[in-house]
């Protein structure tokens, strides 16, 4: 019975990751970040492989790839792969060097960023200081697994 129950999660997150492709798709029409009717939300394509690429970030961003994958290398770091079910997560400004190895005009790379506004992130740095929460590693940014709450509140 528990077997069953993973698959059944599992080909729901696998759904809910077709849909983000299918969304994504429809809004990245041209290579390059296009931004949405949503303030913060972008959308990002490229047709062929790119990088090593500098990106320089606004500030706490995260990011989810629709199709193909990508690694991101913060300073002198090892590269950090992720891919469709993985979420990076960017915690202040900085910069990153980005590779997408496989990309082509009829299945290119595509992938979805929030970049979240400064006084958002500082009241839930409070809210959790005042909660009293212990302070976590102070890292530039990491990969982490989505789950079907994070994934859907990319797709609402």
């Amino acid at each position: 019975m528990a077997k069953r129950g993973v698959h059944c999660i599992v080909a729901f997150v696998n759904s809910m990751l077709d849909e983000l492709r299918t969304r994504v798709r429809a809004e990245a029409l041209a290579e390059g970040v296009t931004h949405t009717a949503h303030p913060g939300l972008y959308v990002f394509r490229a047709d062929a492989p790119i990088g090593p690429k500098r990106i320089q970030t606004g500030g706490v961003v995260v990011a989810v790839i629709a199709d193909r994958t990508k690694t991101v290398v913060f300073g002198g770091q090892k590269g950090i792969p992720y891919s469709p079910g993985a979420y990076l997560f960017v915690s202040r400004e900085t910069q990153y060097t980005s590779f997408v190895r496989r990309a082509t005009r009829r299945r290119p790379y595509l992938s979805l960023g929030l970049t979240l506004p400064a006084e958002q992130v500082a009241e839930v740095a409070l809210a959790l200081d005042d909660a009293g929460a212990e302070p976590g590693e102070d890292v530039d940014g990491w990969v982490g697994t989505l789950d079907a709450p994070l994934l859907g509140g990319f797709l609402r």
